[in-house]
């Protein structure tokens, strides 16, 4: 099989048969410079595939010549920081472009969509690229398509709904950006992104965010996913003032190829749970 340059991660399960794809359900994480998709065999409810590439979603799409063939499903998560959180009884439709600009500087070239997270009984409204959307849906029409923090609530939500007995944070680092989620108990409390450029901003911003919820950090549990390794300055600096550190571990709803275990667990936990919002 060809595969295009700035391959990241690609593992492949012998199972798999890239020519007959109606057995199967393909998830796509895209951002403007990213893009990252893993398989799921339904029949056994197990991942098969997992890729990542440094590159544009159209320069990889014409290099894998499956990609195009039908599955059975088809989502799509919209990787940014551009989103904010609306309480449901609240949110209005009409008013969802007033919602993200009030928060977010306008952006020329963006659509305003949203996700509904029954869950917590709140909507998620976020901007996307329109070129990326548009580009996306030629070569995945039809397919879902929902925020990738959105994924991030819900798969949180339900893989620890009875494991969380007192606040706990959760941190989702990203290329140049992370998320940051605290749950009390089933209930969310709190969700943002930042930019940051240095290992010290991630710190800054993560202390910054304790304080105002008033978490002690020699209580509180941090749990961490995403692109960060224990030998890494991050998590280095994060333990000088958080002790109660986990990685996050891969939900037991699924099965994975065991090539995934070349892979830490924490790895793109959003992907491999999308499936849950896309139900």
């Amino acid at each position: 099989m060809q595969t295009p340059a700035h391959v990241i991660i690609s593992k492949t399960d012998e199972s798999y048969d890239p020519f007959d794809t109606s057995n199967y359900s393909l998830f796509v994480q895209l951002s403007e410079t990213h893009v990252s998709w893993c398989i799921l065999d339904d029949e056994r409810n197990k991942y098969v595939v997992i890729e990542s590439f440094a590159s544009y979603l159209q320069e990889v799409a014409e290099n894998i010549p499956w990609i195009s063939q039908r599955f059975s499903s088809v989502s799509l998560m919209i990787e940014n920081n551009r989103s904010t959180l609306i309480p449901a009884p609240l949110f209005d439709p009409a008013e969802k472009e007033s919602y993200i600009n009030f928060i977010h500087e306008k952006a020329e070239g963006t659509l305003t969509r949203y996700d509904k997270i029954q869950q917590f009984e709140i909507v998620n409204v976020y901007g996307a690229s329109a070129m990326l959307l548009e580009a996306a849906l030629q070569i995945f029409p039809g397919a879902k398509i929902f925020h990738h923090s959105s994924a991030l609530i819900q798969s949180i939500g339900m893989n620890y709904k009875n494991r969380i007995s007192r606040k706990k944070v959760f941190i989702n680092v990203r290329e140049n950006d992370f998320d940051i989620l605290i749950f009390d108990g089933k209930q969310l409390n709190y969700y943002n992104a930042f930019q940051f450029l240095a290992p010290t901003d991630l710190i800054y911003y993560v202390i910054f965010v304790m304080e105002q919820l008033t978490l002690n950090p020699e209580e509180t549990e941090l749990v961490l996913m995403g692109n960060i390794e224990k030998e890494s300055e991050v998590y280095e600096l994060l333990y000088r003032y958080i002790r109660n550190i986990e990685f996050v571990k891969r939900s037991p709803a699924f099965k994975y190829s065991y090539h995934f275990n070349e892979i830490p667990a924490h790895y793109f936990y959003p992907l491999f749970n999308l499936r849950l919002c896309a139900l």
